[in-house]
């Protein structure tokens, strides 16, 4: 696959980890080669994958995020090397809440990842579909 091409890649299907096929198909280390930003789990759904600037992270049941091992399996997980598109500055605003709503405000109607960076090392990615945003949070 084309990495500059603009498509994401897929490791399985939603429907398929749900009738229980939780068993690893690829490693993160081949993962990170079809993408740089994207969502997935791990094998036995063993944490909640986030993979953001070329890094995977598996955020474990009590909400801490870090770094997965690149040997560890992957059943499912969709990514795609961001390309920025467009880039906004944001006003200064104290809550994440308030970022929510401003990234809420701009929701279309397509899938779509938006990734904010700001102060303190703390970077807010969101992915969204048809006006149901999902949010994730990770500190550097």
């Amino acid at each position: 696959m084309n990495q500059k091409n603009g498509k994401y890649f897929q490791v399985s299907t939603l429907q398929a980890l749900a009738l229980g096929y939780s068993k690893s198909v690829i490693t993160v280390e081949e993962l990170l080669t079809h993408g740089d930003i994207g969502l997935g789990t791990f094998e036995d759904v063993d944490g909640e994958m986030i993979v953001l600037d070329g890094s995977c992270y598996r955020v474990k049941n009590n909400g801490e995020a870090v770094p997965a091992e690149k040997e560890r399996g992957v059943p499912f997980a969709a990514v795609c090397h961001f390309r920025s598109k467009r880039q906004e500055k944001l006003e200064k605003m104290d809550t994440v809440e308030k970022v929510k709503e401003w990234l809420t405000l701009r929701d279309g109607i397509c899938t779509f990842f938006r990734r904010i960076k700001g102060a303190a090392g703390m970077s807010l990615m969101s992915a969204s579909r048809r006006g149901m945003p999902l949010f994730a949070s990770l500190r550097a």
